[in-house]
């Protein structure tokens, strides 16, 4: 039994030990089912050292793709777009100062992709489809900036501040 910020917690101390004995065995049989099987296929470890480095490197390539601040900077367009957005929502959304600085990256951040969609030559369906998709992404998106009641105030009055040009 532990006091965290007053509050009692007490630890189901069977369910603790099963988790971590599960955890531990899982952990062990990867382990284990990965080193057979990578050297039943690859045959040699250096074989097995270059497999390793190119898994390394693709989920380093996917954790990168996703970070906005390596997408490239906005340019001030972008940002002043973002700002007059920010301004039309609070009003409806009443977000604290945490959540508007939050909502505007985010805000960013999408109308970055939402730029480089419209630069691309494909016809104008094809890209018209694509920003409908980043719009749905995008408000996927905010349910970790918005509270449920904002989100679905959000999703009702976004057709009308953004609407799909």
């Amino acid at each position: 039994m532990h006091f965290f910020c007053g509050i009692e917690i007490v630890y189901d101390l069977e369910a603790v030990e099963w988790v971590t004995t599960l955890a531990k065995t899982s952990l062990i049989y990867a382990i284990k089912h990965l080193k057979f099987n990578v050297f039943d296929k690859f045959g040699e470890k250096r074989r097995m050292k270059r497999f390793v480095l190119l898994l390394f490197m693709g989920f380093t390539q996917l954790a990168l793709a996703q970070d906005p601040y390596l997408q490239g900077d906005p340019s001030k367009k972008i940002r002043q777009q973002a700002k007059d957005l920010v301004r039309a929502y609070q009003p409806e959304l009443v977000m604290d100062a945490t959540q508007a600085l939050l909502f505007e990256k985010k805000v960013i951040e999408f109308l970055m992709r939402e730029e480089k969609i419209r630069q691309l030559n494909i016809p104008e369906t094809e890209k018209l489809h694509l920003l409908k998709l980043l719009r749905e992404q995008e408000t996927a998106e905010m349910i970790d900036i918005l509270t449920r009641p904002q989100l679905r105030h959000y999703e009702r009055i976004k057709p009308r501040i953004q609407p799909i040009e």
